[in-house]
């Protein structure tokens, strides 16, 4: 996967290509899920 830039930092992807799957952690700084992203697995972290 080839991420293009103009130098700045890009914090922001498409939520279209996420998918929860099911929490694993919780704690008093949010909730963790496990998730892919064009199906990589990824962690979600919810604050």
């Amino acid at each position: 996967m080839t991420i293009l830039s103009d130098g700045t930092d890009v914090w922001e992807i498409n939520p279209q290509y996420l998918v929860l799957e099911s929490k694993i952690a919780s704690r008093s700084y949010g909730d963790l899920y496990k998730s892919t992203y064009r199906m990589l697995e990824v962690a979600i972290k919810f604050l």
